[in-house]
């Protein structure tokens, strides 16, 4: 009966451990404040990703007086694409046309270019093969992304930011 009761107290003993483990991890979950989710923000986020998504973004594409649809159709001759992509329904326009208040502007940075394409797979395939650029001395500056919402940019922004502070304390 007296090693009934020990087995008991032992088991009782472990069992508050693990208790007040589970509740000192809660504590950090339940601090986080949860953010209310507008309905109207949820509808035009995802109007958004599905009017960029047929998009790319090149950066470092000179920035003079040729058009930017030569200048694209250059930079898609490095990458080496299993079909044929159609410039002819391509649109392209540069970002930042306004001068920004408050800064110089650096002279020597072109302006990205943003591509409108023809479908989302178009686009895809072009971000997929997009590597091929640094095997070429000419267009090894040149990167492609993806047209991304600011919801988007913000979310990627935060979590460089969280890998680069694990990253510097070693984990």
């Amino acid at each position: 009966m007296f090693l009934q009761i020990q087995n008991l107290t032992a088991v009782i003993t472990q069992l508050q451990k693990e208790i007040s483990e589970i509740r000192g991890d809660m504590r950090p979950v339940n601090a986080a404040p949860i953010e209310p989710i507008d309905f109207d923000d949820v509808v035009h986020e995802i109007d958004q990703r599905r009017e960029k998504k047929q998009n790319v973004i090149i950066f470092n594409v000179a920035d003079d007086e040729k058009d930017d649809t030569a200048k694209v159709a250059e930079t898609f001759k490095f990458i080496k694409v299993d079909r044929e992509i159609t410039l002819n329904n391509v649109k392209t326009y540069r970002l930042g046309i306004l001068p920004r208040l408050g800064r110089e502007k650096i002279v020597n940075k072109p302006r990205p270019i943003i591509v409108v394409l023809g479908d989302a797979m178009e686009a895809k395939l072009i971000l997929r093969m997009s590597r091929a650029l640094k095997n070429y001395p000419a267009a090894r500056k040149i990167f492609i992304s993806k047209d991304l919402t600011v919801r988007q940019i913000e979310k990627k922004n935060k979590i460089m930011k969280e890998f680069l502070e694990r990253k510097s304390r070693g984990e």
